[in-house]
């Protein structure tokens, strides 16, 4: 069964200003392009395999079954749905920073 993906505004958020970042800051539109493509491209495996990364390291975010995947320094954040047959992309955040508390109680 595949399984729709949907990201959401947080998720949307957080990417634009990463891409930002990389863009205006770093002047590095490469590594912008590149991130983009490589989350992407694993986001799409999700499709067919919805648990193919593990849990979140946190345990409070692995007891509300947060999965998560890295690329480069970033953690993709993302929840499975399998009654609606959904996968919601929630954050991407920067992987060095305290990320817990961009997630809600």
């Amino acid at each position: 069964m595949v399984y729709e993906i949907k990201y959401e505004k947080t998720a949307e958020a957080d990417l634009d200003a990463i891409l930002n970042y990389l863009i205006n800051e770093l002047h590095n539109i490469r590594a912008a392009q590149r991130l983009e493509r490589e989350i992407a491209r694993r986001v799409s495996c999700l499709r067919e395999n919805p648990e193919l990364f593990s849990m979140a390291a946190s345990p409070k975010l692995a007891r509300k079954e947060y999965r998560t995947f890295a690329v480069g320094n970033y953690i993709v954040f993302y929840k499975v749905d399998h009654k609606m047959k959904m996968v919601s992309i929630v954050h991407i955040l920067y992987g060095k920073r305290d990320y817990t508390k961009h997630f809600v109680e």
